[in-house]
């Protein structure tokens, strides 16, 4: 351990936090034969029996082994990981099921994963979201990577960005340094002078020649190739032969795969080389080369021919061993001896595997591995293989080729005469468009496919086909038609579809809230629950969502508030991350409605600064922001009014493109820009756009009749009442009806937005009242050009008193204390610590903890954690809130802060 006595004493300081129960992630990188292993088997070394390891390795596949680390760790871990593994995706029970088994463990666990710069997509996630939960763990997670790749994975990147910046510690190794290299050569009974210079202080390079008593100053070799040639011909024939053969196995090596390879001495050679340092066993008693560079220099003397010849035998061994964990393994080897057969035969079962376990991206490359064979196989072979390559790809990333493979199968299936097929491919062709914005194209496909499934049977793609062209219609404000196939699709669904009956009722019972019939509230419950009993995540993140979005707009604040929490704490206990930021930004416009400005611009900026939300998903904020800084006399209002607008008309969805269009005429009206807002009321009236009058489109009718525009798209007498009262001359009725609700912003609006000379005075001091009260200083100047145009003395509105503290709210209704406390909940400190660090009782903190666990709407500090995380505004702290004994560090506790909580 020459020069890695810091490292090994990092990690057995990680090791002592962790295990006081502030869990730590500890990232090890270095080139190839920089020695993490070695670093990381002498802590487990070092640890005497104080810890509990768990070992999980990535291997250097085509197509990585889908969770191998943990289908390496899963035994130890114990029986329900095991059957979580074999039958769950890694976000719905496995996960649960190895933080049970972390939270059983006596001693402190330590997971241990190896070489992830090879890991699939499904371990990415995995560590991703146990990494997220970390500070609530008593756990230590080692990951060790290189540094060295010349194409590292970004996903990889992207999950290291995410894991909670103070419970991380990134560990370099270095070369060794030349005095560090003649002291391993002194230890070693060896003099080589230029041994650094050669070996540039890689410690692999370094003991692959100091291990060999024949090289000398005289003849070093020129590479680590060399090298390693030089060991293995000093071997006798067979011993070199079965080195050459097991190299071509990137994956750890079971003794029964040994046996069939080497039926007459396998054993036997695999204990003599391992005698000679050449081979180890890992802890799974599984064979491994003692370095990856050293089974690549092995592989590296054989030639391509031999290669591939060995590939099938190994291939062929595998199939005799007739396990279902070897399925991956034999379609690696099948498709590197360039077998098609048994590629067509083994890698969609692989893929399948991989599906399931959530790995998308690794499941379509097993897809497109065999898609090179499908040429010569039957014609529905291939038609499943590019409609199968196609979802799992899309599932990753869209783009024309996942597309055009939907196109290639609907070709196949109509030769075929598969019309249900050709349907379904139809529908998901509508999907995609869908999903990348393509309105026109989305409805056009949707249409086709339903004409073809028309012809067929009653069968669950029809009666799915049926359901997305009632969500096309709920989406768009077609209430009518949303009811009328959305009951259709359930009329259909003979075979009684879960999911079938989940999305058709979501879509049913939005279209018929948003159409004033309340009964729709029932079967959005119904759906919910549904998906809720059969683990269909999304879909009951899409009900909360739907829900939520009524709630808000309708002025049920008290619905929305119930609803989005209870949506935003699910979704976020099941890495839901689109989802969460979308009904955050459902809640940012919630705080909008109640007029509570300044933690609506908080809330909205907040999922704006996060990089991984899609356009759809941020789309809820954006509109927010907009109205925000317009009505608090913000700058940046102007460019987040166009951005808006541009993101909204780019989905050419109703349910954003009318937003965008009245937040802008909003803004024309309170700079007295008349002829912008007429121009963008006639926009809306000229599109393709249906204006029912209900709660989602109401306020347009009332902007018309505000500019004496006529209108027949909207029925004044389907309005709801606050939108009624002010169009039929009662504007203090409109305000008081507004102000029941909760809303106090277009309260305020409508006793000024029309001429009121019997009470004028009375009207612009109830509204300067109001305004005032909400920061809305971009609204007051409109007040006083009013009070103007009214003929009222403007004295009466001098009276300011700025922003109180009163209306400086939390978001969540959080208080200063409850604030200061987050933090330090979230570092994992114990109720005690904190009591230490406020000087208060242990009693009060754990009601100060209780009351934050209500506000949040969560029952644990785990739920708590992933909240916060998705919500880092939560906790932000201004330098009033630094714990009296910290006063003299305020800037370095809070950089602690926004550190601990950024992602």
């Amino acid at each position: 351990m020459i020069e890695r006595e810091e490292a090994l004493t990092t990690l057995h300081r990680l090791a002592a936090t962790a295990d006081k129960g502030r869990g730590k992630v500890a990232l090890v990188r270095g080139e190839a034969g920089i020695g993490k292993t070695t670093l990381l088997q002498q802590f487990q070394h070092g640890s005497q029996s104080s810890y509990k390891f768990y070992w999980g390795y990535c291997d250097d596949l085509h197509t990585p082994r889908v969770l191998g680390p943990i289908h390496d760790m899963s035994t130890e871990l114990g029986n329900d990981v095991v059957k979580a593994m074999q039958t769950d995706p890694v976000s719905t029970k496995t996960l649960p099921a190895v933080v049970s088994s972390i939270n059983r463990c006596e001693q402190l666990p330590i997971m241990i994963f190896e070489d992830v710069h090879w890991a699939d997509n499904g371990t990415i996630d995995f560590l991703k979201c146990l990494g997220k939960r970390i500070t609530a763990l008593r756990l230590l997670i080692i990951i060790s990577y290189r540094n060295d790749e010349t194409a590292p994975r970004y996903s990889i990147a992207n999950a290291f960005g995410e894991l909670p910046h103070e419970n991380t510690v990134r560990i370099k190794l270095s070369p060794i340094t030349a005095k560090g290299t003649q002291q391993l050569a002194n230890d070693a009974g060896r003099e080589i002078d230029n041994l650094h210079a050669v070996t540039g202080g890689n410690p692999f390079f370094i003991s692959e020649l100091l291990s060999d008593n024949c090289w000398n100053n005289d003849e070093l070799p020129v590479s680590i190739l060399d090298a390693i040639g030089a060991r293995l011909n000093r071997l006798n024939l067979q011993e070199q032969n079965f080195l050459e053969t097991i190299s071509i196995i990137p994956h750890a090596i079971e003794r029964r795969l040994i046996e069939l390879l080497f039926p007459e001495n396998g054993l036997e050679l695999l204990v003599s080389c391992s005698e000679k340092k050449l081979l180890q066993l890992d802890n799974k008693d599984r064979v491994r080369f003692r370095h990856e560079l050293a089974r690549l220099g092995t592989q590296s003397r054989t030639s391509i021919l031999w290669r591939k010849n060995t590939h099938k035998k190994i291939a062929q061994a595998l199939i005799e061993c007739n396990t279902d964990r070897n399925i991956e393994k034999i379609a690696y080897h099948a498709h590197a001896a360039d077998i098609g057969t048994l590629v067509l035969k083994y890698a969609p079962g692989a893929a399948e595997i991989a599906s399931k376990s959530g790995a998308h991206s690794e499941a379509a490359s097993h897809l497109r591995t065999a898609l090179k064979y499908a040429a010569k196989s039957k014609l529905e072979v291939q038609a499943k293989l590019y409609e199968s390559w196609s979802y799992e790809a899309a599932l990753v990333k869209i783009d024309e080729e996942v597309i055009d493979a939907r196109h290639r199968a609907v070709s196949m299936w109509k030769k075929i005469g598969r019309l249900y097929k050709v349907g379904g491919n139809l529908r998901w062709l509508s999907r995609l468009h869908w999903y990348e914005g393509h309105a026109t194209k989305a409805s056009r496909y949707a249409d086709e496919a339903i004409t073809v499934l028309e012809s067929t049977d009653a069968s669950t793609q029809k009666a799915m086909a049926f359901s997305l062209k009632s969500q096309f219609h709920m989406l768009n404000g077609r209430w009518d038609e949303a009811i009328t196939w959305g009951n259709r699709a359930l009329d259909t669904n003979r075979d009684d579809n879960t999911e079938v009956r989940v999305h058709a009722l979501n879509n049913v019972g939005s279209a018929m809230v948003w159409n004033d019939n309340l009964a729709g509230l029932d079967l959005l419950r119904e759906s919910l629950q549904l998906a809720l009993a059969d683990d269909l995540h999304e879909h009951a993140a899409r009900v909360y969502t739907n829900m939520s979005d009524y709630a808000v707009n309708s002025g049920d604040f008290a619905l929305a508030e119930k609803t989005i929490n209870d949506g935003i704490v699910f979704d976020s206990n099941h890495d839901l991350d689109s989802w969460t930021h979308y009904l955050i930004g459902l809640q940012a416009a919630l705080r909008l409605n109640q007029g509570r400005l300044i933690e609506a611009e908080s809330i909205a900026e907040g999922v704006l600064k996060l990089d991984k939300p899609t356009l759809l998903m941020k789309l809820p904020a954006l509109l927010v922001l907009a109205r925000a800084q317009t009505r608090l006399g913000r700058p940046a209002a102007v460019d987040t009014l166009q951005k808006a607008l541009d993101n909204a008309v780019s989905t050419g969805e109703a349910q954003y493109i009318v937003p965008a269009r009245l937040a802008l005429v909003e803004a024309a009206w309170l700079k007295n820009h008349h002829e912008e807002a007429r121009n963008q009321l006639h926009q809306l009236l000229s599109a393709d756009i249906p204006l029912s009058g209900n709660w989602g489109d109401a306020e347009v009718a009332l902007w018309l009749y505000r500019y004496n525009i006529k209108n027949k798209k909207i029925p004044t007498d389907k309005l709801p009442a606050p939108y009624q009262l002010e169009i039929y001359g009662k504007p203090h009725a409109a305000s008081n009806a507004w102000l029941s609700i909760g809303s106090p912003y277009p309260a305020a609006v409508a006793l000024i937005a029309t001429s009121n000379t019997t009470r004028g005075a009375e009207s612009v001091l109830k509204a300067t009242q109001l305004f005032d009260n909400m920061n809305a200083a971009g609204t007051l100047k409109k007040v006083s050009f009013v009070a103007k145009e009214w003929g009222l003395n403007t004295c009466i509105l001098t009276k300011k008193r700025g922003p109180g503290k009163a209306t400086q709210q939390h978001p969540l209704g959080l208080t200063k204390k409850e604030q200061q406390i987050i933090p330090w909940v979230i570092k994992g400190l114990s109720n005690k610590e904190i009591s230490d660090r406020f000087f208060r009782s242990e009693r009060t903190i754990e009601n100060h903890i209780a009351s934050i666990y209500r506000k949040l709407n969560v029952h644990s500090r785990m739920e708590a954690l992933l909240r916060i995380q998705n919500e880092p505004w939560i906790a932000s702290l201004s330098e009033a809130d630094v714990p009296p004994h910290n006063l003299h560090k305020k800037q370095t506790y809070c950089n602690s802060v926004v550190h601990g909580l950024s992602l």
